[in-house]
C-alpha cells in the first residue's frame, strides 16, 4: 500500500526499538517497574488492529450526522491505497465556513456536504462546493463515489447553484463530478434523459476504478464517459422504479445491477463490449434464484459477482433451514469463469463452522478474494476466498456500509457505536477505517459481546 506506514494504524513504530540497548540501560529503574513496562508493551502490540475516526470535527471530536438527510442511507468511498475516504455530513463543525442549511430559509439544520478525509495529511476538505469555488446554497449533496486513486469523485445534490445554467429547481437530483487535480466541477447528468419514476436527472452515481466513466441512475442506466461528455444508456425495462443498486468494474466494461418486475429481484451482468446481458443470480447448474437477490458487487477484472439472496436453490443441500417466505438473506459470490456459485454466510443460525450474516450492507475486495460483511450480535466479519478462512475482526454493533483495500487490511464503515474511540460520544452515525495487521493475533473474542 503507498506510503502504508505512514498513516496507518497499526504496530506501535517504537517497539522494536525501545529495548535494543538491552536490560541495562533500566539499571537506574525498579525491577517491579520493567515487569510492567515489558507487560504494557506486549499488550501494546497484542492489540495491534486499530481503529481511525474519519469524520472528525476541528475539535477533534466525532462530527456524527453522516448522511443524516439522506434516510440513513449511508455512502461513503475509499481509495485503494486506504489514504482517502470520501463521506457526506450533515455537520457544519468539520470545516470552517460551513453554513448551509438543509432547508433554504431555515437553521433547523445543516445540509448534507460531501466531505474528503486525506488520512495521511490528517485534513479533511469539502469538496462538494459551487464551480466557482463557493458554498452550495441551495440543496444537499450525497452518494458519493471516488476512483481507485481518489482523483474523481462523482455525487449526487439536489441543489441548482453548483454550475452556471443549471436551470433545475432545486428538487431535482442531478449528477456531478470533481476533478481533484484541476478542481474543475462538472454537471454529468441531462434533462435529456430524465427520471419517470421520481424527480431527477440522475441518482446513485458510481465511479468507475480508472476514473474514466461514471453510471447513474434515472429510469435507465447511464454510463457518462468523463473525456468526451458523452453519455450512453443501457435501457431497462424496471417494473418498481429505478435501478439503485448497481457496481461496476474497474475499466466500466462489465456493469452488475439489480433488476426486477412486480414479483422478483435479480442480478443482471452487462457487457458494454459485446452489448450482451446475462443472468448472474444463478446456481453452479444454470438455474436462476428462486427468490429475491440484491446488491451487486464486481471484482476488478469482472470474474467475481458477489449479491445476497433469499433463494434456497443457488447450493446443493442448502443448510440455512429455511424455504420460501422464512429463507433469509444469505451471500453469495458467482465465479463467472467457472461458473460456480459459492454460499459465503446465511442468515440462519450460527454454528461452528458458518458465521450468519445480519444486514443487507456486504462488500467485496478489488481482487475477489476478501468479502466483508455483518454478523449476528454486532460482529464484523471477513471471508477470505483464497483461504476459506472466516475471520471475526471487530466488534461495533450497526455497523454498515463497509469498504476494504484490495489488500482486505484497511476497512472503511459507518457505525454508530461510541465505543471505539474516545473522542466519539455522540449517539450518532460517524466514519471509521479499521486497520488489520495481518501478521498480529486474532482480535480477542470478547466475552461480554458474545
Amino acid at each position: 500500500m503507498k506510503n502504508k506506514q505512514q498513516f496507518r494504524c497499526g504496530n506501535p513504530f517504537w517497539l522494536p526499538h525501545l529495548f535494543s540497548g538491552g536490560i541495562s540501560m533500566f539499571t537506574n529503574l525498579d525491577k517491579l517497574f520493567i515487569s510492567a513496562l515489558f507487560w504494557l508493551i506486549l499488550l501494546s502490540s497484542a492489540f495491534a488492529e486499530r481503529f481511525e475516526l474519519i469524520s472528525i470535527d476541528m475539535n477533534e471530536e466525532a462530527a456524527g450526522q453522516v448522511d443524516k438527510n439522506n434516510f440513513m442511507d449511508h455512502e461513503i468511498d475509499m481509495s485503494y491505497d486506504g489514504r482517502y475516504v470520501v463521506f457526506s455530513s450533515s455537520s457544519r463543525k468539520i470545516v470552517p465556513g460551513d453554513t448551509n442549511y438543509a432547508i433554504v430559509g431555515s437553521d433547523f439544520d445543516g445540509s448534507d456536504d460531501i466531505f474528503l478525509r486525506d488520512r495521511l495529511q490528517q485534513t479533511t476538505e469539502r469538496v462538494s462546493l459551487r464551480a466557482d469555488g463557493g458554498q452550495i446554497e441551495t440543496g444537499l449533496s450525497i452518494h458519493p463515489s471516488m476512483s481507485a486513486d481518489g482523483t474523481v469523485i462523482a455525487y449526487e445534490s439536489s441543489a441548482s447553484d453548483i454550475v452556471a445554467g443549471d436551470q433545475d429547481y432545486a428538487v431535482i437530483w442531478d449528477i456531478y463530478s470533481i476533478n481533484l487535480i484541476t478542481k474543475v466541477t462538472e454537471l454529468v447528468s441531462s434533462p435529456s434523459y430524465p427520471d419517470l419514476y421520481s424527480w431527477d436527472y440522475g441518482n446513485e452515481a458510481i465511479v468507475s476504478g480508472n476514473g474514466q466513466c461514471i453510471i447513474y441512475s434515472s429510469g435507465n442506466i447511464n454510463i457518462y464517459n468523463i473525456f468526451t461528455n458523452i453519455t450512453n444508456i443501457i435501457y431497462i425495462i424496471n417494473i418498481k422504479g429505478d435501478v439503485v443498486n448497481k457496481a461496476l468494474n474497474f475499466d466500466g466494461r462489465f456493469i452488475v445491477y439489480q433488476a426486477c418486475n412486480f414479483y422478483d429481484d435479480w442480478i443482471n451482468l452487462y457487457d458494454r463490449e459485446t452489448n450482451e446481458t446475462k443472468v448472474i443470480s444463478i446456481s453452479s447448474k444454470g438455474e436462476p434464484a428462486n427468490n429475491r437477490s440484491m446488491n451487486p458487487k464486481i471484482s476488478d477484472d469482472g470474474r467475481y459477482v458477489l449479491f445476497i439472496s433469499k433463494a434456497d436453490n443457488l447450493v446443493e443441500n442448502d443448510p440455512t433451514g429455511g424455504t420460501g417466505y422464512y429463507e433469509g438473506w444469505d451471500v453469495y459470490i458467482h465465479d463467472r469463469e467457472t461458473g460456480i456459485t459459492s454460499l459465503v454466510a446465511f442468515g440462519e443460525y450460527e454454528d461452528k463452522l458458518r458465521i450468519t450474516f445480519d444486514g443487507m450492507k456486504v462488500n467485496l475486495s478489488a481482487t475477489g478474494r476478501y468479502i466483508v460483511y455483518p454478523g449476528q450480535s454486532g460482529w464484523v466479519y471477513r471471508y477470505d476466498q483464497e483461504t476459506q478462512e472466516v475471520r471475526r475482526l471487530f466488534y461495533a454493533p450497526n455497523s454498515n456500509t463497509f469498504y476494504l483495500t484490495p489488500d482486505g487490511n484497511t476497512i472503511a464503515f459507518v457505525t454508530d457505536d461510541n465505543g471505539l474511540v474516545p473522542e466519539d460520544n455522540n449517539n450518532d452515525f460517524d466514519v471509521y477505517v479499521f486497520e488489520l495487521d495481518e501478521e498480529a493475533s486474532n482480535v480477542p473474542e470478547w466475552e461480554n459481546h458474545e
